[in-house]
């Protein structure tokens, strides 16, 4: 199992995660933590095919409420992502969201 990290937000979307070449991955978890104190956050997320761009076609959140010092938890579904497909996140408050993506190569 493998772990990744970033901080996100304002600026546009931020690739958080991507699968390796010639692999696929499974994620098992995404946690999105609102680190501020008092800011709440608005957060979209996209899972990109490879060679594509972030659109509506390929969001599968949007305008998602983080309150202050929440943690929004993703780990209902599992998501299998093929070769250099990505996960993007973006908030619109700047540098206030940690995103760890959980996953395992398939």
């Amino acid at each position: 199992m493998a772990i990744t990290n970033a901080l996100v937000g304002g600026g546009g979307p931020v690739s958080v995660f991507q699968a390796s070449t010639g692999t696929e991955a499974a994620i098992t978890c995404i946690l999105m933590c609102n680190v501020s104190d008092s800011l709440d956050v608005l957060i979209d997320v996209w899972c990109v095919p490879d060679g594509q761009v972030e659109t509506d076609a390929n969001k599968i959140m949007k305008s998602v409420l983080i309150p202050a010092t929440e943690t929004f938890v993703m780990d209902t579904e599992r998501l299998i992502l093929g070769s250099q497909d990505q996960i993007y996140v973006e908030a619109d408050v700047p540098n206030v969201v940690a995103v760890t993506v959980s996953s395992v190569q398939v």
